[in-house]
């Protein structure tokens, strides 16, 4: 079978000349890659690529909050991204359940948890059935803190790792959080650095995964500690007196937190005084890491916080989350500052997103007769348990439970040669009948069946090795009890938005109402730096 040939060459001479050509084709293409690596103006190319990404992941952030406190902000903070970024007003996750790692992870790959694999802070090994944190690794060792942390549970690339590998590993990748999980999950597989601050000690640490603490982070522990900050005052709001409450119009006094003993620095970790300490860090890293040096781009990932003191009910602790935006205007006004300092301004692509995930305002049920109720899983457990013996046979049939999942004991059932999509039917159906439950789903379900939108939600957040093989979904307004005793916030339908902002290198300002998904921003930020999109990204840049 013959080919079509490209060249039809009858001569020799014909032949070198062409193949000249072509040598001197891919020798121009290298060189346009090499710029284009580099971070260099490409001839005919559509404008600059960026010499460091920024991207600004804020914990909590609520797009009504930010709207509500900006009176407060100045100007080089929010006001400067909102005024002068490509501004999306609503922002949402697809998965669910979510949490802080799940938006973590979602945010880094511009993968959903069936993807990346992160279905939560904490998850069970389907192998092992013990509940383990989601970052936990025991063949690493902590550099500062017995935690033993790295990104292994993490099974896809991240923004990170793709542009480590674009640049044969000569971009300068930092990941910075006050959380492991974060840090680590942004920082990904190949991050130069990724650095938290551990809970037990209040320093900053990381992982023999990571190599060792870098050198700024050593000299801040030692020279700035936060223990030294806790030990010599306490955090007060930034305006003295009494004070309206943007949030509810309220008159209050000032309040004063001084955080002593075990859980100080998980409390310090919850306050606002958190995030002037991540700007002191960044500023560190900028001063103290080739970072931003050079034209080959380079990514430093930060993370803020926007949450309530010590997870208290947001309208008890009114004030205190008042102070943390204005707090954190400051914050991101000294990160873009010194940023912009060091790398120059119009070289630098920001982005900034939230979490998705808040802290629940925690209502009077009973003095404002609201409808919902507790749901206690340990006494659902054991009715079903009885449900299925008087079924199959005496036994017992559920393994363990996380939250709302419950593990069935796969070895009792294929003992007694169970079908397992059977039993996983039969327990679902019973389950509904509790008071409480407005849908459960198996996991057979959410692998193989079509789905309404709610349960398409879920099967994007559904990992099998890791998720349970029953999903048990709430009412609104009602809480669950769980076997450990953890109570949990109350389910609630309404969806709070948070934006999602690009600003610098050059983009236009724009203000956009139209609501987007969080997994669009990394394929946005790889289409800038003229990578490839994650390896578990199939979205669309958003521009």
């Amino acid at each position: 079978m013959s080919r079509c040939p490209l060249f039809h060459l009858t001569q020799s001479s014909a032949f070198m000349h062409k193949h000249n050509f072509l040598l001197s084709l891919i020798t121009v293409m290298t060189i346009l890659a090499s710029a284009e690596a580099k971070g260099e103006r490409v001839p005919g190319g559509e404008g600059e690529m960026p010499r460091l990404v920024v991207n600004i992941l804020i914990d909590q952030l609520r797009s009504d909050y930010l709207e509500t406190f900006s009176p407060l902000y100045g100007d080089e903070g929010f006001r400067q991204l909102m005024r002068g970024g490509r501004y999306y007003t609503q922002a949402v996750y697809a998965v669910a359940p979510r949490d802080r790692a799940v938006a973590a992870a979602t945010w880094s790959t511009g993968a959903a948890a069936a993807e990346h694999g992160i279905v939560g802070e904490r998850f069970l090994h389907r192998a092992t059935l013990r509940a383990t944190v989601a970052v936990d690794d025991p063949t690493v060792q902590g550099r500062g803190t017995t935690d033993r942390f790295s990104p292994a549970s993490l099974l896809v690339t991240t923004l990170s790792d793709e542009l480590k590998l674009a640049t044969g590993g000569h971009a300068y990748v930092v990941s910075l959080s006050p959380q492991a999980d974060v840090a680590i999950l942004a920082g990904g597989h190949s991050a130069d650095q990724a650095v938290w601050i551990d809970d037990r000690n209040g320093k900053w640490v990381t992982s023999s995964y990571y190599g060792g603490l870098p050198l700024w982070a050593d000299v801040r522990n030692s020279q700035q500690s936060i223990d030294r900050r806790l030990a010599a005052g306490t955090w007060q709001p930034l305006q003295r007196g009494k004070q309206t409450v943007l949030l509810n119009g309220s008159t209050v006094k000032p309040f004063s937190h001084r955080m002593t003993g075990g859980e100080r620095f998980s409390a310090f970790k919850t306050s606002a005084m958190v995030n002037d300490e991540v700007a002191a860090a960044v500023a560190d890293v900028l001063n103290n890491t080739p970072i931003g040096n050079d034209g080959t781009p380079d990514l430093l990932n930060v993370s803020l916080y926007a949450g309530t003191f010590a997870g208290r009910n947001p309208a008890a602790s009114a004030l205190e989350l008042q102070d943390t935006y204005e707090r954190l205007d400051r914050a991101l006004g000294t990160i873009i500052q010194s940023v912009e300092a060091k790398v120059g301004k119009g070289r630098v692509l920001f982005t900034l997103a939230g979490t998705g995930t808040f802290d629940r305002e925690q209502a009077d049920d009973e003095r404002y007769r609201f409808p919902g109720g507790v749901f206690d899983m340990r006494r659902a457990v054991s009715l079903l348990n009885i449900y299925l013996a008087n079924l199959y046979g005496k036994g017992n049939y559920i393994e363990t439970t996380l939250g709302t999942e419950i593990f069935f004991n796969r070895r009792l059932i294929s003992e007694q040669r169970i079908d397992f999509g059977e039993l996983q039917h039969r327990a679902a159906d019973f389950l509904l009948d509790l008071s409480g439950v407005k849908t459960v789903i198996t996991g057979r379900e959410l692998q193989t069946e079509a789905l309404s939108a709610a349960s398409f939600a879920a099967r994007a957040g559904y990992f099998p090795q890791r998720s349970g093989d029953v999903v048990i979904v709430l009412r609104s307004g009602w809480r669950s009890i769980g076997t450990d005793g953890q109570i949990s916030a109350p389910i609630t339908a309404a969806r709070v938005d948070f934006p999602i902002i690009f600003y610098g290198l050059g983009i236009a300002p724009q203000t956009i109402g139209t609501p987007v998904r969080v997994d669009c921003l990394a394929p946005t930020v790889s289409k800038a730096l003229r990578i490839r999109a994650p390896s578990g990204c199939s979205e669309l840049p958003l521009f």
